[in-house]
């Protein structure tokens, strides 16, 4: 007996669900090179909500129509390509400059039976002396400037996508004088205590093609030229991108002091500029 054709109908709409749950099956897709965590974000986007995706071991585990798989797994041929090595280098530029200009007046002015000394126990600069009858007069005039450059290079091998730390110093040496005053009066005692300097950083990076995401925190130890014993710290935490193979300047500090000094027979100024650049470069290593 032929069937109707709203028979037909209500058979077809209660096959279809069945035939496209038949469809949706497991796959288990090995990594060679990659680890699901890699992987799993960009996967997730192109199978879309009515795939189920997962990983472990090594494996991904893909659950949905035959399309998605397929979909799937070209997209995980194309991810599973080997770790590159990355070269991160970073540099430090510390320039510095010191400049001191000044005049003071010395010597010896009498008015009759009355005199006055004026003493000057400075060593620096030219010194030009004037005379008459009795009276001496000196001055002392100074124009000084000195400059300080330290760079410092320092460059670590890490695995694409890994987190990389590099740290190098010394210990310092730096006498000290300590007084104690007691009930048997001041004891002075004298030794060495030791300075640890270091300089280093952290970096993780991610590449994109031709370009790179750095996670970077560099830190810089030295000891301080004007305080004795003091360890000065310069440290940086930034995120940057840039291309392959290009310097790129993390950040930069500077510090500029001038100081003038006024007597009556003296005058005398310090001009202190200092600058701190800090950079960076991440290369393929062939």
């Amino acid at each position: 007996m032929p069937m109707s054709a709203a028979f037909r109908r209500l058979l077809f709409c209660l096959l279809c669900p069945l035939v496209a749950h038949a469809q949706v099956k497991l796959d288990i897709v090995p990594l060679k090179h990659r680890t699901p965590e890699q992987v799993l974000p960009v996967l997730r986007g192109l199978a879309g909500d009515d795939a189920a995706l997962s990983g472990a071991n090594n494996r991904i585990f893909i659950r949905a129509d035959a399309a998605t798989r397929e979909a799937v797994k070209q997209a995980i041929e194309a991810l599973d390509t080997p770790l590159r090595s990355l070269m991160i280098s970073v540099r430090h530029d510390n320039d510095d400059s010191i400049g001191r200009e000044g005049l003071a007046v010395s010597g010896d002015i009498r008015t009759g039976s009355a005199g006055v000394r004026i003493d000057d126990e400075g060593r620096d600069g030219a010194l030009i002396e004037g005379r008459t009858g009795d009276n001496r007069v000196q001055t002392r005039v100074w124009s000084t400037r000195g400059d300080a450059t330290d760079r410092l290079s320092q460059r670590v091998q890490v695995v694409e996508g890994g987190a990389a730390f590099i740290r190098a110093g010394i210990s310092t040496p730096v006498p000290f004088t300590q007084t104690v005053t007691g009930p048997q009066g001041a004891l002075v005692t004298q030794g060495t205590q030791y300075l640890d300097v270091s300089s280093g950083f952290y970096a993780t990076p991610r590449l994109h093609g031709d370009q790179v995401t750095l996670d970077i925190s560099p830190q810089k130890e030295s000891l301080s030229d004007t305080q004795y014993g003091e360890v000065r710290s310069a440290r940086l935490v930034s995120t940057l991108r840039g291309r392959l193979g290009e310097w790129m300047e993390l950040g930069s500090s500077g510090h500029s002091e001038q100081v003038s000094r006024r007597g009556v027979t003296r005058y005398g100024t310090r001009d202190v500029q200092s600058q701190r650049r800090v950079w960076v470069k991440v290369e393929l290593v062939q």
